[in-house]
């Protein structure tokens, strides 16, 4: 299908383009089939995730692209089998030189916020192209666009969009009405982080009995006010133990050393020390053992989120039966805890006081549960899109393959 006289002028218009995105040096090409997914922010990435999981467990023989429009929106933490980039700007040259190294068998563009040269030259080499999680607010265009608009929705295959009034937004803009389905929202959502399973049965063993909470990713600066609340819980219930997970690993003997200092009985980890009777503080501070924590710990405070880091996925613990508490500083993953907030899932705490309080409350068995419980039902949501999408892209894998 020829460029559009609209889509021309705005490439024309574009011009130029970033060097930073130009002269990107780009890993080669994976062999085999290599799917393609496009995420506008950070958001998106980590919905888009979830998704990469699934198809994996479907189809492990698969290659994955994530691209995102900038470098910060890439996520902290990498999956086995994806490789990144960022788009390339819109001039002919540079999208050329994008799809001719990378050669993706299939793309999943994400929400909107379409790039017209790119998505038309993914059509022109027929890649099969699909909108998910279509919303209006990515389509928000000028008059003036929407002739450019029509023809790009007539490269689209499928179209997936959140709700009826998205449907009928995308439907305005000339999206034919027979591609487009209303899917529901493809949510945040989390792969349940692995353990080690005979370290698991391990410390049950040790920790039975015990009243047991979970400071996790913990920075210096609410480091004090954990403390604090743990000794102030701890004259509730005077076994209680705390395990505390710094965000950096490499600061556990010298946290060790500075809490010891304190006047509590602290065991570290990294020294091959198990927690016994009388700690009051276990540091584990060897790293990639959060799935371990989380399935241990009924309760886990998240840290980071009463510093000024943002916060950590509360989406991990949520979906190993942890019952969370969050300080109010959880910007880098505003709309899961929205979710789980909206749900009863997470109680937020300001300060040492409203901490210790919260973790006296969750010592109850039954309390902890029902959050919970909360909590992976939320983890649980969107399924249904998760299946559809998968499906359509796993049948259109065998259809080349069949090819």
């Amino acid at each position: 299908m020829g460029q559009s006289l609209g889509l021309a002028l705005y490439l024309a218009l574009r011009g130029g383009g970033s060097s930073a995105q130009t002269d990107m040096v780009r890993p080669d090409r994976p062999s085999g089939l290599l799917v393609w997914l496009h995420a506008p922010s950070a958001t998106a990435v980590r919905r888009l995730n979830s998704l990469i999981h699934r198809i994996q467990e479907e189809r492990p023989d698969v290659s994955f692209l994530l691209t995102v429009p900038a470098p910060e929106m890439l996520p902290e933490r990498h999956i086995e089998g994806v490789f990144y980039d960022v788009t390339p700007n819109e001039t002919l040259p540079d999208i050329a030189r994008f799809l001719d190294h990378w050669q993706p068998d299939l793309c999943l563009w994400s929400e909107g916020y379409f790039l017209p040269g790119l998505i038309s030259s993914v059509d022109e080499q027929r890649i099969p192209l699909f909108l998910i999680n279509a919303e209006a607010e990515g389509f928000q265009v000028s008059p003036l666009e929407r002739g450019m608009y029509r023809s790009l929705f007539d490269r689209i295959r499928r179209v997936f969009a959140v709700s009826e009034a998205d449907a009928d937004h995308l439907r305005r803009l000339g999206a034919p009405r027979w591609r487009i389905e209303v899917s529901g929202a493809l949510q945040e959502s989390t792969i349940a982080l692995p353990c080690n399973e005979n370290e698991r049965d391990t410390l049950a063993g040790l920790l039975a009995g015990r009243p047991t909470w979970l400071a996790a990713q913990t920075e210096p600066a609410e480091e004090n006010s954990v403390l604090e609340a743990h000794r102030l819980a701890s004259r509730a219930a005077h076994r209680l133990l705390l395990i505390l997970v710094p965000a950096d690993p490499s600061r556990g003997p010298g946290l060790a050393k500075a809490i010891a200092s304190q006047g509590f009985k602290v065991n570290l980890r990294s020294l091959d020390e198990e927690p016994d009777e009388d700690t009051q503080i276990y540091i584990a501070d060897i790293g990639d053992e959060m799935g371990l924590w989380y399935r241990l710990c009924p309760t886990t405070y998240m840290g980071r989120s009463m510093s000024n880091g943002g916060g950590c996925d509360p989406l991990e613990p949520a979906a190993l039966g942890s019952a969370i508490l969050a300080g109010p500083n959880t910007r880098n993953y505003f709309d899961s805890y929205t979710r789980l907030i909206e749900a009863g899932a997470v109680r937020r705490v300001r300060d040492t006081a409203t901490l210790a309080r919260a973790v006296e409350a969750l010592m109850l068995p039954e309390t902890t549960a029902v959050m919970a419980h909360a909590a992976w039902d939320v983890c649980t949501q969107g399924a249904e899109v998760l299946d559809r999408v998968i499906a359509l892209v796993t049948d259109t894998l065998d259809t080349l393959e069949a090819a």
